[in-house]
């Protein structure tokens, strides 16, 4: 099975307050997150949005007969967030590991009953020298595990290397280098159909705690280039450069992503720059409007 995850939209709204004395000035800027679509065979197969609601942030996939809410821990919520990153901070140091800091920023995965079903672990791998040292994460849903291991080619690519339990290969995902006006695109080959809602799971997991945001993918017009290089001897081994061109000679050729309408259609739809250009425009008119303001007020005072 060959599915291509294309990201559709994203946007970021900036927000400034005056106290009632005009002595304090208050600017911040929120990211709303995208929303994706995932195509196979030239349908529709899976919807990716998120949401951010009082103090984290959900994202939901939803498949033709089932869907999850996973959620993201945000650590700037609230006082109780904030004296539990602090503990978790402070046995990180004590225990000398991060295993303790990034186990609190698991992802946890829920049914749409609202029944935890899954997590998105963390696991450090620890070499013989600091630099072999490397991490990797594994899904855990309803009983099933997969192992996921990011690797860096260079200009060739990011790819997700995905695992069952017993050491099999089920799927390989490739991220695109070229990011173009803010949109990320991913092609995942997988190895039979009964895998792919968790490979799904586990690239939009991935695309949001690695890419999305201002400083990865952006929101602004033009192209970036996302480089990984992995230097990890562990991590490289789980690479297989044959993968990927055996799922591709089982699937027909019309299902190939460069051959499938509704990809071309979708890619369209999030390279529609109209709604970019407003957005940096209002952008532009919302920090005259304020530097204007916070002169006018300078010369009061």
């Amino acid at each position: 099975m060959i599915c291509e995850y294309i990201k559709l939209k994203s946007e970021s709204r900036n927000h400034f307050s005056i106290s009632s004395n005009h002595t304090e000035l208050r600017t911040s800027s929120s990211l709303f997150p995208y929303r994706g679509v995932m195509i196979a065979r030239n349908q529709e197969v899976c919807t990716v949005d998120g949401k951010l609601q009082s103090n984290c942030f959900h994202l939901s996939v939803q498949f033709a007969q089932l869907g999850y809410q996973i959620q993201f821990f945000d650590s700037s919520s609230n006082i109780e967030t904030a004296v539990s990153l602090i503990s978790t901070i402070a046995k990180a140091v004590k225990e000398k590991s991060m295993d303790a800091f990034h186990e609190t920023f698991e992802p946890k995965i829920y049914d749409l009953s609202g029944k935890q079903v899954g997590e998105f672990q963390y696991v450090t791998v620890k070499g013989s020298t600091p630099k072999d040292t490397y991490y990797y994460r594994k899904l855990v849903l309803c009983g099933v595990e997969v192992f996921v291991y990011v690797v860096g080619l260079d200009m060739k690519g990011i790819y997700f290397c995905m695992y069952d339990a017993f050491g099999t290969m089920i799927a390989t995902v490739s991220k695109r280098v070229q990011v173009k006006n803010g949109k990320s695109r991913y092609t995942l080959y997988i190895l039979n159909d009964a895998w792919f809602s968790y490979v799904a799971l586990i690239t939009a997991m991935l695309h949001q705690l690695d890419y999305e945001g201002k400083e990865k993918d952006g929101i602004g017009l033009g192209s970036r280039k996302q480089i990984l290089h992995t230097f990890q001897k562990g991590l490289l081994e789980k690479y297989n450069p044959h993968f990927i061109d055996a799922v591709i000679q089982k699937e027909n050729p019309k299902n190939l992503p460069e051959n499938m309408p509704k990809v071309f259609e979708k890619v369209k739809e999030s390279q529609n720059t109209v709604g970019l250009t407003l957005s940096r425009i209002i952008a532009l008119v919302f920090f005259l409007s304020f530097g204007t303001l916070l002169l006018y007020l300078f010369f009061l005072s």
